[in-house]
């Protein structure tokens, strides 16, 4: 299977494609522990799986009101880890806000020309392959079975997105530097 393929597939499936195991015992997702907290298993082929939560640069949240607007600005990075066939092929940064509630995509500060006349905004972009991804973890990680049940559960991934304004770049349409950096992420 290439690459490309076996993001695709992540980044399309749906939250009952995949089977949960915690990584401390039934169903546990200690955050107290090193390590990823969950690891999923692809139903139509075992070979696919994901492990998440490992905590990046020790687990120390930052503060960014713009990523989290809120009563707590508080940033953390997790991995997601793409497994084939127990070898690790892909690897996604992904940032958890509000405690956990919301789960967001890495994301590039992009340049973008506003139009006039030496002017340029920066504007947070994440792939849409990226995108899709953080809302399969959210789903994954607070039990929801579909999309349509985390959308009826209070569209928690769509304000959580939308508040961090990060923008989604469609698939086939993102730059070239944004196709080299996700070489190495969903």
């Amino acid at each position: 299977m290439r690459l490309d393929d076996l993001r695709r597939l992540v980044a399309d499936s749906a939250p009952g494609d995949w089977h949960k195991i915690g990584c401390y015992g039934a169903g546990a997702d200690s955050a107290d522990r090193p390590g990823h907290r969950s690891v999923f298993v692809f139903r139509a082929d075992v070979n696919l799986t994901m492990a998440y939560g490992a905590s990046i640069d020790d687990g120390e949240p930052w503060e960014d009101a713009e990523l989290a607007p809120g009563p707590k600005h508080d940033v953390r990075g997790v991995l997601l880890d793409v497994l084939w066939a127990g070898a690790l092929v892909d690897r996604q940064a992904l940032y958890l806000v509000d405690h956990g509630r919301g789960i967001l995509p890495d994301y590039e500060d992009e340049a973008i020309d506003t139009g006039q006349l030496d002017a340029e905004a920066v504007a947070r972009t994440a792939p849409a392959r990226a995108v899709r991804a953080a809302r399969l973890m959210l789903c994954l990680t607070k039990g929801f079975s579909t999309f349509d049940e985390e959308a009826r559960a209070g569209h928690r991934f769509d304000s959580y997105f939308h508040r961090s304004g990060i923008v989604e770049i469609p698939d086939g349409r993102a730059s070239d530097e944004q196709a080299e950096r996700t070489e190495n992420s969903l």
